[in-house]
């Protein structure tokens, strides 16, 4: 019997009246699942238009870039979460899935803040959304075990660079051998793997952390300064941390 794990952390859920949307959306380390009560909000993906409805959900994966309108105000609720390793590693996709028909109870029931009915309606949503997924979409996400290993500990160590050596010897590989069974799995050196686990964190703090510094999230995330993590943040996210920070709270 094969055994799929993951788990499903919730970052933030909020179900509350918009009157509009900022057009362009910023990429995210994590997913994102939206619905609204109304019909009016489109939301745009690599040209294609979703128009959004009571009857489906927007789900999107993550470092995906979309722009988005909204015509009325409608009540609105999304939820961003993570699966975890390699789940989080499906990016840049938007699909568009069936609402279950007792949305309605299921956001009530996630939004009462009495555990454990919050965390199980959680979960259906989630899950109700993922399942509905083409199986394509999962394909190429089965790893030797000591990848699996590696990105943990890569994970575990996001505060600084760990160098291929350490990683090799914690696996009882040559280094040689460690950099081409990873990159032959993640299509990324360990290296450059790191440092986009990296950045996704840097670009978490900014979120959830307002009172950190940029100077402190750098040296959070293992980056020397501000600089140098301006630099790598320009690269992935298309803009400055503090810009990243500032355009997040529109």
């Amino acid at each position: 019997m094969s055994v799929i794990s993951f788990s499903i952390h919730i970052y933030q859920k909020r179900f509350r009246l918009i009157d509009h949307w900022t057009p362009e959306l910023l990429s995210a380390p994590f997913w994102r699942l939206w619905w609204n009560e109304q019909e009016g909000g489109k939301v745009w993906a690599d040209s294609n238009e979703h128009r959004m409805s009571p009857d489906s959900l927007i789900l999107l994966s993550p470092q995906t870039q979309v722009m988005r309108s909204l015509e009325s105000p409608t009540f609105h609720f999304n939820c961003h979460f993570y699966l975890g390793f390699p789940w989080d590693l499906i990016h840049d996709q938007l699909f568009e899935v069936r609402s279950p028909t007792h949305i309605r109870d299921l956001i009530s029931d996630a939004m009462s803040n009495h555990p454990p009915r919050e965390e199980f309606a959680l979960s259906e949503l989630v899950m109700g959304a993922l399942r509905q997924l083409p199986p394509h979409v999962f394909e190429n996400l089965k790893f030797d075990e000591r990848i699996e290993q590696a990105v943990n500990y890569l994970n575990e160590n996001r505060d600084r660079i760990v160098s291929n050596d350490e990683l090799a010897k914690r696996l009882h590989m040559t280094s040689n051998s460690f950099i081409r069974l990873f990159k032959s799995q993640t299509g990324l050196s360990p290296q450059a793997f790191h440092r986009q686990m990296r950045l996704d964190y840097a670009a978490l703090l900014l979120l959830r952390h307002t009172q950190l510094s940029i100077d402190e999230i750098a040296e959070r995330a293992g980056f020397h300064d501000r600089h140098h993590l301006n630099r790598a943040f320009k690269r992935r996210y298309h803009c400055t941390a503090s810009a990243y920070r500032r355009l997040s709270r529109k």
